[in-house]
């Protein structure tokens, strides 16, 4: 029997564990919340950081696993560097370029010296140079935080906006208060089409890539909601995108992993706005499997572990998801009958709530604070998006203010 330390454990890793789990693997998970759902499924559940690599690498010792493994959060990625390299494991990429693909600054000027295009962009660890960053990127423009994921702590800037001393120390405050480094990156606001999806790497090469139609919530928070399939970009530019992650993967020296990638086209140019050695978040793969049938989770697993999965050709049925949340801060009073949805719209394939009426609510202002999905297939990708609009309207979902 394969071991596989599976970090974090929370709603995007459980698919991981679940899947190790059907494939007979013993399944360790590491983190340092005891209520993240993926510790309940583990044959062992250690609560400590998932960046804490040394204890990480004992646990990893002690369990003489065969592969370590995380998906939809960058928090682990050094970490599990740091113990495949230490026990000789599958090597996912080069390690001195890992800190490039999880500061987003250094993956701007990564972007830079290898020419491809890019937003014009700065970096601050203080007020100060936040303002000096301003005068030099411009309005409109995004800061992030320089090392986090999921959404958390990004804000526009409007060039239609005045905006007074205290309001952009305030919102400085806060994008560096979620940034691990302590650096916040901004950058020029590109209009465009988004664009994102999961691809397989094998050897350093793109053996996979499933592109998707990505929806967000509109500015300030830019939160995505949802992902559908098949993309309805022109073979071509599908193909030019293909491409573009190649060359990527090939200067990063990526070798084998799942990939997640963000990208916007503006015109006819493609930007890579963030790209990690991991699977993404938001159920990329649960669109990916019911829109054409490979299970990317398990065969992310499998390359992992040292194993080849076998791939074919697929052919890619509209297929979305539609991520769940709350308008504003409150309790989750109730919902409609998900068994009745269900056997109303036949399209569905999984509607889930991650929690129960009774609980504390955030209004959906990262991928946190999500609180159920819904995936669905129908005849094309508009009629998908109408279906998913009309669900989540039936579903009259009522949270109350607390």
């Amino acid at each position: 029997m394969k071991s596989v330390l599976v970090l974090p454990a929370g709603i995007y890793q459980l698919p991981a564990v679940l899947k190790a789990k059907e494939l007979g693997c013993r399944v360790i998970t590491a983190d340092n919340n005891p209520q993240n759902p993926g510790h309940q499924y583990a044959d062992r559940a250690e609560f400590v950081s998932a960046t804490d690599k040394e204890k990480i690498l004992s646990l990893a010792q002690d369990e003489n696993i065969d592969a370590i493994f995380t998906m939809a959060s960058d928090i682990a990625l050094e970490t599990v560097a740091f113990v495949t390299g230490a026990l000789g494991l599958n090597k996912v990429m080069k390690s001195e370029h890992l800190e490039t693909i999880y500061t987003k600054h250094k993956f701007r000027q990564f972007m830079q010296d290898n020419c491809f295009n890019y937003p014009a962009y700065s970096f601050a660890s203080s007020f100060k140079e936040f303002k000096l960053a301003l005068s030099v990127v411009g309005f409109p423009a995004l800061l992030k935080p320089s090392a986090a994921s999921g959404s958390k702590g990004l804000y526009y800037l409007d060039d239609l906006k005045y905006y007074p001393h205290h309001e952009l120390e305030k919102l400085f405050s806060t994008a560096q208060s979620y940034s691990r480094n302590g650096i916040v990156c901004l950058e020029q606001f590109i209009e465009g089409r988004d664009i994102s999806g999961d691809a397989l790497i094998i050897d350093g090469l793109v053996v996979f890539c499933e592109i998707t139609n990505k929806y967000l919530t509109p500015q300030p928070e830019f939160v995505p909601i949802g992902h559908s399939v098949p993309s309805t970009l022109r073979d071509s530019k599908k193909n030019e995108i293909i491409s573009l992650l190649q060359k990527a993967v090939r200067a990063l020296g990526i070798k084998n992993c799942g990939l997640n990638f963000d990208i916007i086209l503006a015109g006819d140019l493609l930007y890579i706005i963030e790209m990690s050695p991991r699977l993404g978040g938001n159920c990329i793969q649960n669109v990916i499997k019911h829109g054409t049938g490979l299970d990317l989770v398990e065969a992310a697993l499998l390359v992992a572990m040292g194993e080849k999965p076998g791939l074919k050709e697929y052919v890619t049925s509209p297929t979305g998801v539609r991520i769940l949340g709350g308008g504003h801060d409150g309790v989750l009073i109730s919902h409609a009958s998900l068994s009745e949805l269900k056997r109303k719209h036949t399209g569905i394939m999984e509607l889930q709530f991650d929690i129960m009426p009774g609980a504390v609510v955030k209004r959906f202002t990262q991928g946190a604070y999500r609180i159920g999905h819904v995936v669905c297939k129908a005849d094309s990708v508009s009629a998908l998006e109408n279906e998913l609009n009309t669900i989540e309207e039936e579903l009259e979902i009522t949270i109350e203010g607390v």
